[in-house]
This record gives C-alpha cells, structure tokens and sequence, in this order.
C-alpha cells in the first residue's frame, strides 16, 4: 500500500500519493542490483539483498545515519522466497518498525495465515512555521518534524477484530490559529481476512522497494 503523503501549506493542500522525483540516479553490486538510488531532492534509497537475491530492505535516507521517518522497510522470506515477515514505517534512527508476519506456507505452497498491524504511517512536507497535530479515528498521534521540512507519525487503529477504514487527519495552525487541515482514510484489513495466497517466488529480483504496508490493499487518496 503507497503511503499516504500530505503537504501543508499556508493555503490550499493536496492529500497525494509520493513526492515528485524529478531525476534519480542509481548505483549497482558486481552482481548488477541496485544497492542504491540517489534522488533529486538529495536524499535517497539504500536496499539490502540474502544470498538468493531476494531484496530483503529498502530504506530511505535523509543524511549519513538518518532515516527518513516511516520509510523504512525490511522483508524475510523462506527457503523457496515465501515472505514470512514484513516491516515498515520506522523513527529517525531506524528503530520502531511496524510488523507484518506470514505463518509458513502449506505443502501446497499458500499462505493462509497473517498478523497485519494496526498501524499507519504518514510522512509529509509543511512548512517549519506550522505547528503539526495528528488524529485517526479521534485519538491523537504525534507529528515528528525532519529537516527540510518534512514530517512523519504513526496513527494506530484497532484491527484485530475487524477490519477498519480509518479517518486520519494532520492539522496544521500558526500560533493559536487553524492553518490548515489535511484528512484521508487507510484501509486497514483485519488479520482474519486474509486469503489463501498461492506464492510465486521472484529470485534475483532488483526492483525497488515500493511504498506499502503489509496489507497489500491499494491506497485511497483524496484532494482536498
């Protein structure tokens, strides 16, 4: 699932789907994967492979030693490259993922059992003037700033019962004043939900790491 991204401004704002990349450029192993893609607004992506090939991290990077809040991801898999864990989002020193995990697959090669976390992480752009605040399904989460003017926060819904279609909303205000508002919802799936999954391995694949959740349900978002 693509992260929701939100930009704030003084004015109007758009709830979208991923940055505007104008130009990236990548670096490869002696094995030709990708190892690293630098982007135009100076940071960039490190990812990390096993022994089969398999990508098993992707992390964006705002500064030597820093990560870019909620855009870190790590993958493990088994033997035939079935995933039996997945986690995402994460802090600024790389600690706090969020995991999704696979029960082993059956003789037949499907998956049929999941844990899928209720949590949902949102990474943005706003000005360093606003003061940022953070609500899903009403309770609060906090908005942590990083430089360049970019933000991240994990919201939690509850999902273990059923699944939820959470509202999340990040306010901005300048002083005691109501800047700006940005609202969207995440589809959350319970873990009882899932499908039997029949797995196809994909060895020696170097595609980057997408922007998603465990849950594997395309993202909604909504201009405002």
């Amino acid at each position: 699932m693509e992260f929701e991204r939100i930009l704030l401004s003084g004015g109007s704002a758009t709830l979208q789907t991923g940055p505007s990349v104008f130009g990236v450029s990548y670096l490869f192993d002696n094995l030709d994967r990708r190892y690293r893609a630098d982007l135009a607004d100076g940071t960039w992506w490190d990812y990390g492979y096993n022994n089969r090939g398999e990508v098993t991290s992707g992390k964006r990077r705002v500064a030597a030693g820093v990560s870019a809040g909620g855009k870190q991801f790590e993958y493990g898999f088994d033997d035939l490259g079935n995933r039996l864990l997945a986690r995402y989002g994460g802090r600024a020193d790389g600690t706090g993922l969020s995991e999704a995990t696979y029960a082993p697959a059956t003789a037949l090669n499907q998956l049929t059992t999941r844990t899928v976390p209720g949590s949902i992480w949102l990474t943005g752009e706003a000005p360093d003037t606003l003061t940022l605040f953070g609500a899903a399904e009403g309770a609060a989460f906090t908005v942590t700033r990083q430089a360049g003017n970019r933000f991240f926060g994990e919201a939690v819904a509850d999902n273990q019962s059923s699944a939820r279609y959470a509202r999340v909303t990040v306010a901005g205000k300048t002083g005691s004043t109501l800047t700006d508002v940005q609202t969207g919802n995440h589809f959350l799936p319970s873990p009882g939900q899932s499908a039997v999954l029949t797995q196809i391995p994909f060895r020696g694949r170097t595609a980057p790491c997408r922007e998603h959740s465990a849950s594997n349900t395309p993202a909604r978002s909504t201009t405002l």
